[in-house]
């Protein structure tokens, strides 16, 4: 029988520690009525941000919600509806160019 985990690719091995690492945060919290909240509970911190980051994203979601407070996205931003079986979405599409450095393959296989 051949040993199915040495022939597993990197981003098999990446995956699966990213599922342990996600399956191990989380989203919520039950307190009993009796018991009180000691700091600031944050629901579903993203993998990889840190306390100080959500805070600040937190902070400008506030702001910008107040700044366009009773404005329509399609006044702000150009783009166009689109509907799906399921829900109507908001397509914003943008072109930006970027430079890509290429190697020799030859180079690359080494």
């Amino acid at each position: 029988m051949v040993d199915e985990e040495k022939h597993k690719t990197k981003f098999d091995r990446i995956g699966k520690r990213w599922r342990e690492s996600v399956d191990k945060v989380k989203e919520y919290e039950i307190i009993d009525g009796e018991e009180e909240g000691y700091g600031e509970f944050i629901p579903s911190t993203p993998f990889g941000i840190d306390y100080r980051e959500y805070h600040e994203a937190e902070e400008l979601k506030q702001r910008l919600l107040k700044k366009y407070e009773g404005k329509k996205l399609q006044d702000l931003i150009e783009g166009e509806e689109l509907k799906t079986p399921k829900v109507v979405c908001y397509h914003i599409e943008s072109h930006d160019t970027i430079n890509l450095k290429v190697i020799n393959p030859e180079h690359a296989r080494r």
